[in-house]
C-alpha cells in the first residue's frame, strides 16, 4: 500500500510534487518485470556506501552550585567478609549522580506570640511579644511564598492565573490571583533598597545593557487603556555579581531613561528606539569634547 499510494502520487499528483525522470518520465502503476525473457540480466547496480564515524557527545556534568546530598549504599553483610576470614575494608566508593526534584510543599507557619503576666495580678504587668518584621506585616504569604510569586511572574514568566491553579488544587484555594498580585506590587516600596543596590552595581560597571518594551496598563489613573507605556530592562555590573533590574514609566521615557544613567561612564549596548534620544545626544557631545587629534582614531566611551 504505501508503495502504491507514492505512485499514484507520483502519477496524479500536482506538478510541484512530482518527480520527473527525463529517461523515464512515466512510471508504472504496477510493478513490471525487470526484463522481458530472451533480455540480457541487468548489471547490478548495489553501491557500497561506508558507515559515517559518529563522534559521542560527551554527558553534561550537573553544575558545581547545585547542592549536593549524598546516599550510602552499603555492601551486603554477607559480601563484607573474605574467605580467609578476615573482613573487608571499604577502599572507594562508585560514583553516579542522579538529579533530584523535590516538589513544593505547601504549609501554614501559625505565629503564637506569648502573653506574660504576674500571677499576682500585677495591674500593667501583661507584656506580649513583639510582631516579628515581614515585607509585609498583614499579607497573608511569607517571604519564601513572595519571592516565589515574584520570580515566577517576572522570571518565569508565569502569569498569575497559572499560578492560581497549583495553589486552588494543592492548597485549597486560599490563594487568589488578585491577591498574589495586590503582595507582588505592595512589595515595590519596602524592596526599593535592593533595587537602589542592583542600580549601584550597573551605574558603577563600564559596560551596560538597555531595552524597551511597549506595554498596555489596563485601569491606570489618568491614563487611557489605548495609550502604550513602556518597561525597561537594565542590565550590567561585573560579571561575578551581575545585576538585572526592570522598570516601568508611565510618561517622560526619555528624560527618565537620561536620569536613570546619571553617573554612567562605559560602554552601553541598545537599540535605535527613539526613546534612547537624549542618551545618545549626551554620548555624542562628549565624544567630540573629549576627541583627541589622532589620525584613525576617535573615542567610543562616554560619561554620563
Amino acid at each position: 500500500m504505501e508503495q502504491l499510494k507514492a505512485l499514484q502520487r507520483h502519477r496524479f499528483g500536482a506538478k510541484s510534487e512530482r518527480f520527473e525522470d527525463a529517461d523515464n518520465p512515466q512510471q508504472w502503476l504496477f510493478d513490471q518485470p525487470a526484463h522481458l525473457p530472451g533480455d540480457a540480466a541487468p548489471e547490478s547496480n548495489v553501491v557500497s556506501i561506508a558507515a559515517h564515524p559518529r563522534q559521542r557527545t560527551r554527558a553534561r556534568k550537573f553544575p558545581a552550585s547545585l547542592p549536593r546530598h549524598e546516599v550510602l549504599i552499603a555492601v551486603e553483610a554477607g559480601e563484607r567478609q573474605c574467605g580467609c576470614g578476615e573482613d573487608k575494608v571499604t577502599i572507594n566508593h562508585a560514583c553516579h549522580e542522579r538529579l533530584h526534584y523535590q516538589p513544593p510543599v505547601f504549609e501554614v507557619h501559625i505565629e503564637k506570640r506569648e502573653i506574660v503576666a504576674c500571677p499576682k495580678g500585677c495591674r500593667g504587668e501583661v507584656v506580649t511579644a513583639p510582631r516579628p518584621k515581614h515585607v509585609l506585616p498583614k499579607s497573608k504569604m511569607t517571604e519564601a511564598l513572595l519571592a516565589h510569586v515574584i520570580v515566577s511572574k517576572l522570571d518565569d514568566r508565569q502569569p498569575f492565573y497559572h499560578l492560581e491553579k497549583p495553589l486552588t488544587h494543592r492548597a485549597g484555594g486560599a490563594l487568589s490571583r488578585q491577591t498574589m498580585a495586590r503582595g507582588a506590587i505592595a512589595c515595590a516600596h519596602p524592596l526599593q533598597p535592593l533595587v537602589n543596590l542592583l542600580k549601584d552595581e550597573i551605574i558603577g560597571y563600564d559596560v551596560g545593557v538597555l531595552d524597551a518594551t511597549g506595554l498596555q496598563v489596563l485601569n491606570e489613573p489618568g491614563r487611557a487603556p489605548s495609550v502604550t507605556s513602556s518597561v525597561y530592562c537594565f542590565r550590567g555590573g561585573p560579571p561575578s555579581r551581575a545585576a538585572i533590574v526592570y522598570a516601568y514609566y508611565a510618561k517622560g521615557h526619555k528624560r527618565f531613561v537620561d536620569e536613570w544613567f546619571a553617573g554612567f561612564e562605559g560602554v552601553l549596548h541598545c537599540d535605535a528606539d527613539p526613546l534612547f534620544e537624549q542618551l545618545f545626544a549626551r554620548a555624542l557631545r562628549f565624544s567630540r569634547a573629549t576627541a583627541t587629534p589622532m589620525p584613525g582614531a576617535s573615542s567610543s566611551r562616554w560619561r554620563g
